[in-house]
């Protein structure tokens, strides 16, 4: 057992616990719950820019909020995100923005989304009511470390025309608060790893502290081929990385020690690279995207890792979080934003209106200041928990080939591949 990361899962698990009461309380009351968000989001923000001119002061419910706020797409949002980016305060929200997060810009060029202190409770939220379900589902969890993935940090410059700082340093601080301090402390790599921009070296001191936490339990990444291309350069690397191990590795910026383990070393030679269970013994759960192109890299994960646990993600994006996995389900982050669904006809429906089997786009209104906001994501009905929808991520709107007059969308093209 890992003392320090055992205080910290403890730690964790012990704030996330009232919250997974109340998402568990909540399950069973879907339109209350969503009405009162979206009232406290339009009291919150009345009297921002955003807010005064759509009249926030007189809207009551879903379908005032339809009628006076229009389904807006990133661009649209631009002018606003322009203005507090100048400085403005209260643009959209009455919370300060404390940074915007650029996006991936894998369906485009990178987004700069607002952080606010209210969308950081929302984030959090949904990441406690998935976490504490973990935890005591398996609680071997609780006793080792876990690796998340690393995202290394974006070559997205300041913009010269804004006074709010872009990016956040480490991927933990989305949580904020002392969920960021527990987390850092059960963590099996270093978090200064997101600076690193040399990909070859990202790769090498990732497999290093990897290699020397025996008690690796959780390992969460995004799409299921990081993790397989990890193994690869494992393997093809073996030699050198076992030298690294030995011998130990510090580096000045960022400033990264990796103490020398010759006795790991040696465990790790005997035990060779191809058992993967045989190196980290006591992994119980890989965390990662199951669903839409995903699903195809699942299966080798499977092969590579007999017996441990695939859990499939929910679906997350830079803005919101809009579902998470719970009770092999993923069930909708009823508590965390206010979310709206579009059918293939255009007609806009409300959580509690979805349908078994049918597929919709995804909105979302957030604390950070997006309202109506088309997240681009598709994805179908596949069952309830409690009156909740939980919904599996099929595509990217948008994503239609149309060469010949044939639309194959995403979606299709996947299910008979």
């Amino acid at each position: 057992m890992n003392t320090g990361a055992a205080i910290g899962n403890l730690g964790w698990l012990a704030g996330s616990v009232p919250e997974l009461l109340r998402f568990r309380r909540d399950t069973g009351n879907l339109e209350s719950t969503q009405r009162k968000l979206l009232q406290g989001y339009l009291a919150r923000n009345a009297d921002t820019a955003f807010g005064r001119q759509h009249g926030f002061h007189d809207i009551r419910g879903f379908e005032g909020f339809a009628e006076r706020v229009p389904i807006r797409s990133y661009d649209e949002f631009v002018p606003w995100i322009k203005r507090i980016a100048a400085g403005e305060e209260q643009v959209l929200s009455a919370d300060p923005v404390r940074l915007f997060e650029p996006t991936s810009g894998s369906s485009g060029p990178a987004k700069l989304i607002p952080y606010t202190a209210s969308l950081q409770r929302e984030i959090r939220r949904a990441v406690a009511a998935w976490s504490a379900g973990n935890f005591l589902t398996r609680p071997d969890l609780l006793f080792g470390r876990a690796y998340w993935s690393l995202t290394p940090q974006m070559a997205v410059s300041q913009p010269p025309e804004s006074v709010v700082p872009v990016g956040f340093d480490e991927d933990s601080a989305y949580l904020g608060g002392m969920t960021r301090t527990l987390i850092n402390q059960t963590l099996a790599t270093h978090p200064g790893l997101r600076r690193v921009g040399d990909m070859d070296e990202f790769w090498r001191l990732t497999l290093l502290m990897l290699l020397r936490c025996r008690d690796l339990r959780l390992v969460s990444v995004w799409h299921p081929s990081y993790l397989a291309l990890l193994v690869e350069r494992l393997r093809c690397r073996w030699p050198a990385l076992l030298a690294n191990l030995a011998s130990g590795v510090r580096l000045l910026e960022p400033a990264i020690g990796i103490p020398r383990d010759s006795a790991r070393a040696r465990e790790l030679e005997a035990a060779g690279c191809d058992d993967l269970l045989a190196i980290w013994p006591k992994l119980q759960m890989i965390s990662c995207w199951a669903d839409g192109h995903a699903a195809a890299s699942v299966p080798q994960l499977r092969a590579l890792f007999p017996g441990v646990a695939i859990q499939a993600k929910g679906l997350v994006a830079t803005e919101a979080i809009v579902t998470i996995p719970f009770a092999d389900q993923r069930p909708l982050a009823c508590r965390s934003h206010v979310f709206e669904f579009f059918d293939d006809g255009g007609k806009a429906r409300r959580p509690w209106q979805l349908e078994l089997n049918q597929t919709y786009t995804v909105a979302i209104t957030t604390g950070g200041g997006l309202y109506r906001y088309r997240l681009g994501d598709r994805v179908r009905v596949d069952g309830f928990l409690g009156d909740v929808p939980s919904l599996q991520f099929i595509g990217r709107e948008g994503n239609v080939s149309d060469y010949f007059g044939e639309k194959l969308s995403e979606d299709f093209v996947g299910d008979v591949i």
